[in-house]
């Protein structure tokens, strides 16, 4: 229970509710087949299913306002606006410079990183073009690394360092696209 997809809340609080349902439904149909004369067992193993089943059936309830709520959210938020507008507003300035940058990439590209999940988006955006080991473009983006000096034109991460590099684009400063020379 907590966040889902779009920050869609599922309240915490349901957990214990749910327990309860179980603990009180198992107590209760205890009660109701052991006073319909069935023997103990019997009567716990019909109360299990029966309290098992009534809080499955509430948890999904639950989820499914919690569903609903997350269709609702992306109606008002997505509702007639193209693709373009779609990505903008759900990767913000990010996806802005990803389709600015593909300008600049030729057919390879080197792509720089922490984020995996904008590294995964951004490749995926910058198709036709391939991430490649030694390219002569470089792609930073949100990562924790690579350093730009633009007064020296000199890239590093980590033990990596290029000199005399071309910046083909600063958007941030931790989104930039630059050339080796």
């Amino acid at each position: 229970m907590g966040v889902t997809i779009n920050t869609v809340m599922l309240n915490p609080a349901m957990r214990p509710v749910l327990y309860a349902t179980i603990v009180i439904s198992c107590i209760t149909g205890l009660l109701f087949f052991l006073h319909a004369r069935n023997r103990f067992l019997q009567a716990l193993k019909k109360s299990l299913v029966v309290s098992f089943f009534a809080s499955g059936l509430l948890y999904a309830v639950h989820a499914d306002v919690g569903w609903t709520t997350w269709v609702i959210r992306d109606i008002h938020a997505f509702a007639g606006r193209t693709t373009d507008e779609k990505l903008l507003n759900m990767e913000g300035r990010y996806y802005d410079f990803v389709r600015l940058s593909k300008k600049y990439l030729p057919d390879t590209y080197m792509l720089y990183s922490s984020n995996s999940y904008l590294a995964l988006r951004s490749e995926y955006f910058f198709l036709p073009a391939r991430k490649r080991e030694n390219a002569d473009v470089i792609v930073v983006l949100a990562d924790n690394e690579a350093r730009y000096d633009s007064a020296q034109r000199t890239l590093t991460r980590g033990t990596v360092r290029y000199t005399n590099v071309e910046p083909l684009l600063l958007y941030l400063p931790d989104a930039y696209v630059v050339k080796k020379q």
